[in-house]
């Protein structure tokens, strides 16, 4: 027993400790892969489909391990920045996540997932304004309240393993609002400061 034990906290300690990134990053990878699963099941149960897209959880599951490290660096930078912990740096920290840090992955997400769907990143930067003011909005709902807690009580160690975990929720509605909510978006790009063939040659 006392092995096990020795054994479960050299596991602990490596992967809080010396490997904590790659921790991070293969969670978000995970927590993507079944927030996607999650919603395909979803889908399965309202009869909007009938297989499951291993291919499209393949490329959830691919943008977990791009923003896996971006979320792991952000978290480092609050806590190196921001190194006491109060009310008020707690209320930055949420400002900060709320202004720059969920703008940013949503942004990579969308447009990430377009490119790996084979579009061009103009075509995602479009997909990505019509779709961000809902994905926003659930976002002003979940996240300042989990950050709250996030910041307050846990160790800096532990920021974004309690986040995917979170994550399963909010990965799952991500994958509906990317593969089952469909705004219109004819905005054009080109106010963005991005063009592509579509919008160029009409």
């Amino acid at each position: 027993m006392s092995k096990l034990r020795s054994y479960a906290k050299w596991i602990y300690d490596k992967a809080f400790g010396q490997h904590l990134l790659l921790t991070n990053t293969m969670a978000s990878c995970c927590m993507m892969g079944l927030g996607d699963v999650v919603q395909q099941r979803i889908e399965f149960h309202y009869g909007d489909r009938n297989f499951h897209d291993w291919r499209r959880t393949g490329r959830m599951m691919t943008m977990g391990l791009i923003l896996g490290p971006m979320v792991h660096s952000f978290y480092g930078f609050l806590d190196r920045y921001y190194k006491v912990t109060s009310g008020r740096t707690v209320l930055r920290k949420i400002l900060w996540d709320q202004s720059t840090a969920s703008p940013a992955f949503s942004f990579t997400f969308i447009t990430g997932m377009a490119v790996l769907e084979g579009k061009t990143f103009g075509e995602g930067v479009r997909e990505f304004r019509a779709k961000f003011p809902a994905i926003y909005l659930v976002d002003w709902c979940i996240w300042p309240p989990t950050q709250a807690i996030n910041f307050y009580f846990l160790s800096p160690k532990f920021r974004a393993i309690y986040v995917y975990f979170v994550d399963i929720i909010w990965y799952t509605f991500n994958s509906y609002i990317k593969h089952k909510y469909n705004p219109k978006y004819d905005i054009p790009v080109s106010s963005f400061g991005v063009h592509d063939s579509a919008s160029v040659h009409k």
